[in-house]
């Protein structure tokens, strides 16, 4: 993790993950920083599994306060931590690290964040639903325990069976969860209200394409697709010409960025600032 020398003095903050050529989360930060006037600077650190270890010792030196985690490390970054709120320890999975003097501490914003963008688009989660997961990874599991717990019908659909199933077994005393493969969703999906795709197939940088076929969507499901830049993924494209009803991943980053920020910084996030900034910079991608 290097660092620009000019910035020596401020509170430092950033992103880990691979890859990280497209995040706008230094963006989104910094411009939340100037905002409130505060001495902090966010930086990506696109790093390997091998520099893992290394990484979360180099947190705990000089001015480092926090960390955002990404694909692929929210789940083994918590084996480097010296303690793990509740939730996270729940999930299994840790996407916010903050720095409180040499003690390292891992939270999940995703969990929270992702249910709050399903409830600001008017979705009444008082009622029964049955609620597809595509993935079985860090963001799955994010979503998957609250749902579990408000009594919804979750079926985790994965490229292969196992890690579906390990997740399933990792929440069964939660609620109703079921697994199946990702390739035989067509059996399933008459049944299911919404889907949430969890997976980083559409994602800028990443796999191209759509997680599943468009032909599958209707105008009376609910489509929910994590991956935030493009905007517009395949998946997002395709639900908006089936008449279903879209909820789009920024939403979901603009909100654990939230979250994040205010663990980092013990002040309340401008969340207008940091909503234009990402709606800006995803406008003018191509």
């Amino acid at each position: 993790m290097k660092r620009n020398d000019s910035n020596s003095k401020k509170r430092i903050c950033g992103i880990i993950g691979k890859p990280l050529k497209h995040t706008l989360s230094p963006k989104m930060h910094n411009a939340a920083f100037k905002k409130l006037g505060l001495d902090y600077v966010y930086d990506s650190f696109e790093i390997e599994e091998s520099e893992l270890a290394n990484t979360m010792k180099n947190l705990k030196k000089r001015n480092f306060r926090g960390l955002s985690v990404t694909l692929p490390f929210k789940i083994k970054v918590m084996e480097h931590l010296d303690d793990v709120d509740e939730l996270a320890e729940d999930l299994g999975a840790v996407n916010t690290i903050v720095n409180d003097e040499g003690k390292l501490t891992g939270y999940n914003t995703d969990s929270p964040a992702a249910v709050e963008a399903i409830r600001r688009n008017k979705i009444d989660l008082e009622h029964h639903m049955t609620i597809l997961i595509l993935g079985a990874g860090g963001a799955a599991r994010a979503i998957a325990l609250p749902l579990a717990r408000m009594g919804k019908d979750v079926v985790i659909a994965n490229r292969t069976f196992e890690r579906a199933r390990e997740l399933a077994t990792k929440f069964k005393s939660q609620g109703t969860i079921k697994v199946n493969i990702l390739d035989d969703i067509e059996e399933i999906i008459e049944d299911v209200d919404m889907i949430i795709n969890c997976t980083p197939v559409g994602m800028k940088g990443g796999p191209q394409g759509s997680p599943i076929s468009p032909e599958l969507l209707r105008k009376d499901i609910i489509v929910f697709d994590m991956v935030y830049s493009p905007k517009n993924t395949e998946l997002v494209l395709a639900a908006q010409k089936s008449g279903a009803k879209v909820i789009y991943g920024y939403e979901m980053f603009i909100y654990q960025g939230v979250m994040a920020f205010e663990k980092w910084t013990c002040e309340s996030a401008p969340i207008d600032v940091m909503q234009k900034v990402v709606l800006d910079a995803l406008d003018t991608e191509k």
